[in-house]
């Protein structure tokens, strides 16, 4: 989920540049209401062994991954801990993504053409890590709209 995307200047003081970022490799979810754990983690994908992420012509991951522009874009795949599949919908994959000033539409706000790359390439590996797809088909987006209010 990609929601009020801004400028990562502005929105993560903390984290300098791309090194200093380290990404943790498990992420847990906070427990839920009833004060129980979550039966699942997300796991960090080694991105750099797949092979679209290694294309020099790949927009996330060749042109646009620099400093000032996508200075991040990790995904992690859910995995259950309790040895079943969780009952209804559920999220799969979770992208963290950072990106720079050089890709702003508006001051400290990311271009909304940016912003839809990204929620589609985050789509993409919703794919990627679904158990259930065949990955001998290639999967693409057909047709993405997106509506944006004024900032």
């Amino acid at each position: 989920w990609l929601g009020g995307v801004t400028s990562a200047r502005s929105s993560v003081a903390s984290c300098e540049s791309q090194q200093a970022c380290g990404a943790p490799q498990k992420v847990t979810p906070l427990a839920n209401s009833d004060s129980q754990s979550p039966d699942y983690y997300y796991e960090k994908l080694n991105s750099e062994e797949l092979e679209r992420t290694a294309l020099k012509d790949h927009a996330v991951f060749g042109s646009l991954r620099e400093d000032g522009k996508v200075e991040r874009f990790n995904v992690y795949k859910r995995v259950e801990t309790s040895g079943r599949q969780a009952e209804g919908k559920k999220e799969i994959a979770l992208v963290d993504v950072r990106v720079g000033n050089k890709l702003n539409g508006n001051r400290s706000i990311v271009h909304g053409g940016i912003i839809t790359l990204l929620l589609d390439e985050a789509i993409g590996w919703g794919v990627e890590v679904n158990e259930d797809v065949d990955k001998d088909t290639a999967t693409m987006t057909a047709f993405i709209h997106t509506n944006f209010r004024a900032p």
